[in-house]
């Protein structure tokens, strides 16, 4: 998308640069870590996880180009506002998400 609004940016005569760009990681509908991160947060919670598609996992898309193959999943505490003055983060969601993350982690390495 970059490249394309350089692209008509030049065109009409515009000077342009495009740099950052982080690569995309596709979504697998048959992610073991996703299914158990669900499971394990459904335990630890008693909730039931909110998978949503979320940006915030430019990191794991360089994992994924550097690592064919990776499975990956993002996750992260109430937030809003990120990148302006306004950004915010909800301290006891905080800590239920790290706490659940050391879950996780510990699960995994069982794995």
């Amino acid at each position: 998308m970059a490249d394309n609004i350089c692209h008509h940016a030049q065109a009409l005569g515009a000077k342009t640069a495009c740099s950052a760009h982080y690569p995309a990681y596709s979504y697998n509908p048959d992610s073991p870590i996703r299914t158990l991160a669900a499971k394990l947060w459904k335990e630890y919670s008693g909730q039931e996880a909110e998978l949503t598609a979320a940006h915030g996992g430019t990191e794991l898309g360089v994992f994924s180009a550097n690592l064919p193959g990776l499975d990956v999943v993002t996750l992260g505490p109430k937030a809003a506002g990120a990148h302006t003055p306004e950004e915010w983060v909800d301290l006891p969601s905080f800590g239920r998400v790290y706490n659940y993350l050391l879950l996780l982690l510990e699960a995994l390495c069982k794995e």
